[in-house]
């Protein structure tokens, strides 16, 4: 079945208008660009007469979780998500972001499956599992799922609102971390234009840096280094594969959530395409 969009933006606008309730989950263990994407919609499409809530999958970074604020947001235990949900809000909607593969969402494939009328999938990526959603949305030339999303919530005429915690922020946040802050090839024209828009709306930028890549606790680095040290070169040099142990992580504290961003580090050598 091929990966490709089933609904108009018409389509997708009506039936999250008709919702009274909208749960927006994305990928286990989210990146930015999941975590921009649920916090958007969460703080876009809650109102007085309609209960939005967001689902993640952890383990969560430390640094995204800092990206929630006051925004509902349900982390869940990867080893009891399907019957922690079983016990929240039962949604009209359901909007799955950033992911259209139960691989990533296994841990709570069982709840889903059982509503699969319900759900929506937006999504950025080449490939996915056609039998989640019936409704979907997706654009692999898309810089992040977050121009999907906003998309989506222009059609819907939200209001993106202004500066710290605002749909705008969650927005630019997911733009940024897919792009590697503007420096990888997806960063095209749309991003830009995108990012221009998000930052007239009083995002600082400087500030979602500090807060999402700065922040890290001295074991990141330890782990850094193994990983770092492990590096294989593949491909002509075209490519790096790099492995860490369970032993990595217990004789140097660091913690699995610390993970994000690391598989980059060898992008910065000459030639290099593609790291593992």
């Amino acid at each position: 079945m091929s990966w490709t969009s089933t609904a108009s933006l018409d389509e997708i606008a009506a039936r999250i208008n008709g919702a009274r309730s909208i749960v927006c989950l994305t990928h286990a263990r989210p990146d930015g660009d999941a975590m921009g994407s649920v916090l958007a919609l969460v703080r876009a499409l809650a109102s007085d007469t309609r209960q939005v809530e967001g689902w993640l999958i952890g383990p969560v970074a430390a640094p995204l979780m800092q990206l929630i604020g006051n925004t509902p947001v349900h982390v869940f235990d990867p080893t009891k998500a399907n019957e922690e949900a079983a016990s929240r809000m039962d949604p009209d909607c359901i909007i799955v972001a950033d992911t259209g593969a139960w691989s990533q969402v296994q841990e709570l494939a069982p709840w889903l499956r059982a509503r699969h009328a319900n759900v929506i999938v937006l999504d950025h990526h080449a490939s996915g599992d056609g039998d989640m959603s019936e409704c979907r949305l997706i654009d692999a030339s898309a810089a992040s799922a977050t121009v999907i999303v906003l998309r989506v919530l222009e059609h819907l005429g939200a209001d993106l609102g202004d500066g710290d915690e605002s749909v705008a922020e969650a927005l630019f946040a997911g733009l940024a971390t897919d792009t590697g802050w503007f420096r990888q090839a997806n960063a095209d024209a749309e991003a830009f234009s995108v990012a221009a828009t998000l930052l007239a709306r009083g995002v600082d930028k400087n500030r979602l840096y500090r807060l999402i890549e700065e922040t890290a606790r001295p074991q990141r680095l330890a782990l850094q280094a193994r990983l770092l040290a492990s590096v294989q070169w593949v491909a002509g040099g075209r490519g790096a594969i790099m492995q860490l142990a369970a032993e990595d992580f217990t004789q140097t504290g660091g913690r699995r959530d610390e993970l994000t961003g690391l598989v980059n580090a060898p992008l910065v050598v000459g030639g290099v395409e593609f790291s593992v």
